[in-house]
C-alpha cells in the first residue's frame, strides 16, 4: 500500500518539485522558521501542488511571487 501512494518516491518527487519551483537543495529540509521569506511561498505552493490535486483554489496566488515564478 506504501509503494502504491508513490511512498518510495515521495521525497525525490517533493525535491524534484522544490526544485522547480526554485527553491534551492540546502533549503530542501529546513524548518520554515529557517527559510527566507522571499521563498516560503514557493514552498507551500509545493506543498499544495505535491499530491496532484485534481483542482487547486487559490486566493490571490502572485501575491509576493516575482516575475520569475
Amino acid at each position: 500500500e506504501y509503494g502504491e501512494m508513490g511512498g518510495y518516491t515521495a521525497e525525490s518527487d517533493a525535491a524534484s518539485l522544490l526544485s522547480d519551483l526554485g527553491v534551492k537543495e540546502e533549503y530542501h529540509h529546513s524548518l520554515m522558521k529557517d527559510i527566507p521569506s522571499n521563498l516560503k511561498l514557493r514552498v507551500l505552493l509545493a506543498q499544495a501542488l505535491f499530491g496532484n490535486p485534481d483542482i487547486l483554489l487559490l486566493d490571490e496566488p502572485t501575491n509576493g511571487l516575482d516575475i520569475e515564478t
